[in-house]
């Protein structure tokens, strides 16, 4: 499964950001590539889109490209879309490359212009559906996660991730108390419902070690 190849290298949490904000590309979100001061878990999701397009370079991208018929099970088609353009269209195969969504041969890494041509003028999802699709995302994705694998992410990764950011599930499930089980569970049914059923609640079935 590719869940099972990721979780030796991340954990899932960093995959569903990651599909996400490949499938924002492929839909035709401009990406946001300036610094800011305010690195709060909403604003992170919010604005800096290119937080997991560079935990994709660093850790995904071969494996996608390599396992891309088991993808197409797992990925929305606007996520596809991108991995196959990026790797078969323009040769940009990630950090061990020196090229992906990110140019490597200046420090610090500077988002590739040529993303702009994913770019679409009707490009019109609410901006409200934007923030909680990431942030439902992270939630799902950290939902998924041990606290196992939540203590093993690499070093280099977790000097990303700013304060607040949910890593495990019990991090997870006290964001839930604090959002409001009830609303939790209804925005997550029309997510659901307008995007695909990544966006179901994985807490009936328990995380796994493996």
């Amino acid at each position: 499964m590719i869940k099972n190849r990721f979780s030796k290298h991340v954990c899932p949490i960093f995959l569903k950001l990651s599909i996400e904000n490949l499938a924002f590309v492929g839909e035709g979100k401009k990406l946001i590539s300036e610094k800011h001061t305010d690195f709060s878990f909403f604003h992170l999701l919010k604005s800096i889109d290119t937080f997991s397009l560079s935990i994709f370079d660093n850790i995904y991208h071969d494996l996608v490209a390599e396992h891309i018929d088991e993808v197409t099970k797992v990925f929305p088609q606007s996520a596809i879309y991108v991995i196959e353009k990026m790797s078969h269209g323009f040769n940009r195969l990630g950090k061990a490359h020196g090229k992906g969504f990110f140019n490597y041969d200046t420090d610090p890494p500077t988002l590739w212009s040529g993303l702009k041509v994913f770019e679409k003028r009707s490009f019109n999802i609410p901006e409200q559906d934007i923030t909680d699709r990431l942030t439902f995302a992270a939630v799902i994705g950290a939902l998924q996660t041990t606290e196992e694998e939540a203590a093993s992410i690499d070093p280099e990764i977790k000097a990303l991730i700013p304060p607040g950011f949910p890593l495990s599930r019990q991090e997870a499930l006290s964001w839930i108390d604090n959002y409001g089980e009830s609303r939790f569970a209804t925005r997550m049914a029309e997510l659901a419902a307008a995007y695909g059923k990544r966006f179901a609640d994985p807490r009936s079935t328990p995380p796994s070690a493996e």
